[in-house]
């Protein structure tokens, strides 16, 4: 694993001063990003995905990874409870345009993407 970049620990102390509210101020995250909420807690969910596991206090990192996930669970409020997953996956492959699973515009290959990855897609709803 590796540490954390100067802008990533930026955001790790912002989520951490915010962590005991439930959420980032979406006007604090871009007076001091310049970024959506949506972009910061895409990449804080990336950070907590890649640091070291001594990076943080396991309470710290737990309360990070529950602000991250209530945020997710906001935004996919609408979806019907079917359709949620619970937990993630992370493939080891990149998907390059015009490849098997990315149209030459970056679309995705719906039909090709359930065929390949049939068993992990099963895995997550299941």
């Amino acid at each position: 694993m590796r540490r954390p970049k100067p802008n990533e620990t930026a955001i790790l102390n912002l989520a951490c001063r915010w962590a005991p509210y439930g959420s980032v101020p979406a006007s604090e995250i871009w007076v001091t990003f310049g970024m959506s909420p949506d972009r910061f807690y895409t990449i804080l969910t990336r950070i907590l995905g890649t640091l070291d596991a001594h990076e943080l206090a396991p309470e710290q990192r737990q309360s990070l990874e529950h602000l991250a996930m209530r945020r997710s669970n906001r935004q996919t409020h609408g979806c019907r409870e079917s359709s949620r997953s619970s937990t993630t996956n992370s493939l080891d492959e990149e998907w390059l345009p015009d490849g098997a699973e990315l149209t030459p515009t970056m679309k995705f290959k719906r039909r090709s993407i359930v065929t390949k990855f049939d068993e992990v897609i099963e895995k997550l709803y299941s």
